[in-house]
């Protein structure tokens, strides 16, 4: 059993050593999400992200503690009224983060120690005015320095990876709030909402897999994977939102 489980433990584990050189929320200023145009700042990068290189002798570690990983504890949903539309907001106390997929390229993605790597995050939304009942999915992607990111809201620039298939998300206009679902994790990253309907909600909170394809600036992928299993947390949202297995 433990021969069987070993390579998922390995990628876990990989992927949330990689997870510990996410940027620092405490050092970075609120930022609100905005509408159509809601890429968020493209000017100076300060050194927040500038120590997110792994040491090599964490790649070591990683192969000899096989059962070391640990699924993170789900993320609690919340909610808020909106005073601005007096529309019920909610959503997850915060976002779910995806770090850099081991698979792609291999290694090179731990070991490259002069870049900086990318982030992405992303976290269901409910807005209910009155009982009228819209979701969407909130994306923000907190870019290093390993790959340049095309716009995501530009025609079929993201694809979330389940275990029943791949979806192309496409961008919609948020509700114009008073402050916004989520914070963006980075102020010079990119932030947009996605259509999400309840199916693929169920889908995603079903799904042992959650992976999200992002379009860059040469048209290559570059490809994000959660930490840890996320099917608890999404489901803990479902059911505080009053949605049904069924």
């Amino acid at each position: 059993m433990l021969v069987k489980s070993a390579p998922v433990a390995i990628t876990r584990h990989i992927h949330a050593l990689v997870a510990e050189k996410r940027p620092n929320r405490l050092t970075i200023r609120k930022s609100i999400p905005g509408g159509r145009n809601s890429i968020i700042g493209s000017g100076s990068r300060p050194g927040i992200l500038s120590d997110m290189r792994l040491p090599p002798a964490a790649i070591c570690v990683s192969f000899v503690l096989l059962s070391a990983c640990s699924t993170p504890s789900a993320i609690k949903p919340v909610e808020y009224l909106d005073d601005r539309t007096a529309m019920t907001v909610g959503s997850l106390k915060e976002p779910i983060e995806l770090v850099p997929s081991v698979r792609q390229g291999g290694l090179h993605v731990i070991t490259n120690l002069g870049k900086r790597l990318s982030f992405a995050y992303l976290g269901p939304v409910e807005w209910d005015r009155s009982g009228s009942i819209v979701y969407g999915l909130w994306v923000h992607i907190a870019p290093g320095t390993d790959r340049p990111i095309a716009d995501i809201r530009s025609n079929a620039a993201l694809t979330i990876v389940l275990d029943n298939g791949t979806r192309v998300l496409t961008p919609i206009d948020a509700p114009q709030l008073g402050r916004g679902a989520y914070q963006p994790v980075a102020s010079w990253g990119q932030t947009a909402y996605f259509e999400l309907t309840v199916e693929m909600l169920k889908q995603m909170a079903a799904s042992e897999k959650l992976e999200l394809n992002v379009r860059a600036a040469d048209d290559s992928v570059v490809n994000f994977v959660a930490s840890g299993d996320t099917r608890e947390t999404l489901t803990d949202y479902m059911h505080a939102r009053g949605i049904t297995d069924d």
